[in-house]
């Protein structure tokens, strides 16, 4: 079993997975995404691992369409975000803000 763990979250799960669909690994892979989840607040900035761990479905669920397929690697974080604002992934958008709050619009 491979683990990919540190660093991981929401913003850049969806890279990690293409990686692995790429290399013919993906049933090999465990993703570790332990802060990612919890460090997540609520809108009381209280910590909430339900509303980190929604995000987290919600951008694998983004990789699963194949929406961002086309999108470059250095564009792939304002792409997530913007499609998340448009679809209206309140968990999603409000987890890539805390994560990356310069690198998003």
């Amino acid at each position: 079993m491979i683990v990919r763990a540190g660093a991981l979250d929401q913003g850049n799960i969806g890279l990690n997975l293409a990686d692995a669909e790429r290399r013919g690994l993906t049933s090999h892979i465990l993703f570790l995404a332990g802060s990612a989840i919890n460090s997540i607040k609520d809108k009381q900035g209280r910590p909430s691992p339900r509303l980190g761990a929604e995000a987290m479905i919600q951008a694998i669920e983004v990789h699963r369409s194949g929406e961002l397929r086309d999108v470059s690697v250095n564009e792939h974080l304002a792409a997530l975000a913007d499609l998340a604002k448009r679809k209206r992934l309140a968990a999603l958008t409000q987890a890539l803000r805390q994560r990356y709050p310069q690198g998003i619009r």
